[in-house]
């Protein structure tokens, strides 16, 4: 987390984000998406790049995309694929994360905790650095708020070091994680994923969470440019 918001925001643009949501959105998803995106806004300098909202039900392609993965595993289903890649993992229904393999033996699995990791991607043919997946997840959707929190502002952001972290509404603890992509091989195929059929009410509540983004960010790029032009 040391150079968030990269690979999500490169040259100041959004650099081909996709953010996968659940198909139904609580107010405390709602309040940590807008809190990730309100942030993300601060580093933008222009309305250039390319950024999609999808929920997990629509159509929608991963290939050469940085990802963005919020929500509990059993709301999100996208983020149960990536369980096996995950330090802090999640019981098999999904309601439990249970203790790394490395931790105490006798630790018992989570009921209640928000978890938060990078996984770097292989580098493509049209990108050497590489493609990122940053999962926003949690036992539950407070849980998912309480990992979010510390991505909704700077100050909490430099409290941040490695490529993961664990959060409750009072306590944070990250790590980092080496990962050898040479043995460990993410892949993220071009397929459409989710479903051709989707309601009008669906597309249009999409169409109002993509619209809310836009407008935050919008807004903190005019307030920047109000208050530069001031002094």
């Amino acid at each position: 987390f040391e150079s968030y918001p990269s690979p999500f925001i490169r040259e100041h643009s959004f650099s081909n984000v996709i953010t996968l949501i659940p198909d139904t959105l609580t107010s405390n998803d709602y309040a940590a998406l807008s809190g990730i995106f309100r942030m993300l806004g601060h580093y933008l300098k222009n309305n250039l790049g390319v950024l999609e909202v999808k929920k997990v039900s629509e159509e929608y392609e991963l290939a050469d995309k940085n990802i963005i993965a919020l929500g509990t595993l059993n709301e999100n289903i996208y983020v149960s694929t990536l369980n096996s890649q995950l330090y802090y993992k999640f019981s098999m229904d999904g309601t439990t994360i249970l203790p790394p393999e490395n931790l105490d033996a006798t630790e018992m699995p989570y009921e209640s905790l928000g978890i938060c990791q990078l996984i770097k991607t292989l580098e493509s043919s049209d990108n050497e650095l590489g493609y990122g997946i940053l999962v926003v997840s949690g036992c539950s959707d407070q849980d998912v708020l309480n990992a979010a929190s510390y991505l909704s502002s700077q100050e909490k952001i430099q409290t941040l070091y490695g490529n993961g972290y664990t959060a409750t509404d009072t306590t944070l603890s990250c790590y980092r994680i080496k990962e050898d992509l040479t043995k460990k091989k993410i892949v993220i195929h071009s397929k459409l994923y989710g479903s051709k059929e989707f309601s009008l009410s669906q597309l249009t509540s999409k169409m109002l969470l993509v619209f809310l983004l836009l407008c935050t960010i919008l807004l903190i790029n005019k307030h920047r440019k109000r208050v530069v032009h001031e002094k």
